[in-house]
């Protein structure tokens, strides 16, 4: 039986022992957070882990390219408008190039093109001018732009008695600006015609000069006249103001003399213009093989 002593003396030993064991334990830090986990099956069926983002996370936007526009060919459309000026509403055809975009700044050059006598707004497009459009602006030749080709129904007529002079500029212009994107100075404007058609554009273009400005009279005989109103109409334009002019014929065209008439009188008056003395006569086998090269006039090319 232990005395007082011993006790007292193992109880001091019992507590020094115990000490001595709780300054020994590791302090223990507290963990970082972890991500969560889930498992998704992989391809073989095995979990696979895979880290979800933590609340404080957004993931990364995905931007998606707008396409760009692949057209290689444009459109035709047939229309009409109501005219106040002729007995029936204007008929006409209109291109579009590839990619027309309503919303395009700057807007379209647009050029207007005449048939000949008898025909109507199909004689252009049977030519192919939608087509060597569509070839000139797809190589990047030639810039997008609208044709505008109206029809002149009484062709046969006296060409001041049945309102088509009238109803083309104050009409059809002014709508077709109104209604699809075109640039509306006279630069981004041409005014062109075969036959009959390009002494329309001859008496229109100088006439309403602040409206166009190139003319292209293709195997034109000029309106009764026009020679003869030519110094007026010039002495109307403002210096520096002038349109660009190009005129063609055929060697054996049958109005060659009335073009080189009026050609004459240009050279004359000291204007500056192109004529060009092509093979060929008065035919549609010699305005389709010239096209291209009217539509790289048109526009500077």
């Amino acid at each position: 039986m232990m005395d007082t002593r011993q006790g007292k003396a193992l109880a001091g030993l019992l507590l020094i022992l115990l000490l001595a064991g709780c300054a020994a334990a590791p302090i223990s830090a507290p963990r970082p957070a972890l991500a969560k986990l889930s498992a998704t099956p992989g391809p073989t069926g095995t979990p696979t882990a895979s880290a979800s983002p933590s609340p404080t996370q957004s993931p990364t936007p995905t931007l998606t390219p707008t396409p760009a526009c692949s057209e290689v060919t444009g459109r035709v459309l047939a229309l009409q408008i109501e005219s106040a000026a002729m007995p029936k509403p204007m008929q006409f055809n209109l291109y579009l190039p590839p990619c027309y975009d309503p919303a395009r700044q700057p807007g379209y050059p647009a050029l207007y093109m005449i048939h000949g006598q008898t025909y109507n707004q199909d004689q252009w497009p049977r030519l192919g001018i939608a087509e060597q459009a569509d070839a000139l602006i797809s190589s990047g030749e030639l810039p997008p732009f609208l044709i505008v080709m109206p029809f002149e129904e009484y062709s046969l007529r006296d060409p001041f008695s049945t309102g088509f002079g009238q109803s083309l500029p104050d009409e059809l212009i002014p709508w077709i600006d109104a209604n699809y994107n075109t640039c509306a100075e006279r630069e981004c404007r041409a005014i062109g015609g075969l036959s009959r058609g390009g002494a329309w554009a001859l008496h229109l273009g100088f006439s309403r000069w602040e409206l166009f400005g190139a003319i292209g009279a293709h195997s034109v005989p000029p309106f009764n006249g026009s020679g003869d109103r030519l110094a007026g109409w010039l002495e109307a334009i403002p210096d520096g103001q002038e349109p660009r002019i190009y005129m063609d014929i055929g060697a054996n065209d049958p109005y060659r003399r009335l073009a080189e008439d009026f050609e004459q009188r240009l050279s004359g008056y000291g204007v500056a213009h192109d004529w060009v003395l092509n093979e060929g006569s008065h035919t549609e086998e010699y305005w389709s093989a010239h096209v291209e090269e009217y539509l790289k006039w048109y526009w500077g090319k």
